[in-house]
């Protein structure tokens, strides 16, 4: 069953598309997003999070903020399950000029 929204453990997650997940990391340690474009209900299985994966380019430490942009190749949509993310909150990009950054309220790299 395709959702409009789902509340889980007190956070609201909806299609947008600036509704970011952090769904891991990519081959340098930086955290890894993915817009979030569906949401989908299986019963007697659960919630799973369709999202389209976006490029993290550098964390700019001024900022506490990774820069992001679109995929340069095409990935495809990536399907995980609330449970298998690093972090449970939803994050939004801004842009500064043609630039997308995703502010932190924490350091995040604590797998490092």
């Amino acid at each position: 069953m395709l959702c409009n929204s789902v509340t889980l453990k007190g956070t609201k997650y909806s299609p947008g598309k600036n509704n970011l997940l952090h769904i891991g990391y990519d081959p340098f340690g930086l955290p890894e997003f993915g817009s979030l474009v569906k949401i989908w209900f299986v019963l007697d299985v659960g919630v799973f999070f369709v999202t389209k994966v976006m490029e993290s380019v550098a964390f700019r430490q001024e900022l506490n903020a990774i820069e992001i942009e679109d995929a340069s190749l095409p990935q495809g949509l990536h399907v995980v399950r609330p449970d298998n993310l690093p972090f449970f909150q939803v994050h939004h990009c801004y842009k500064s000029g043609e630039k997308m950054y995703i502010p932190f309220r924490q350091y995040i790299f604590d797998h490092l």
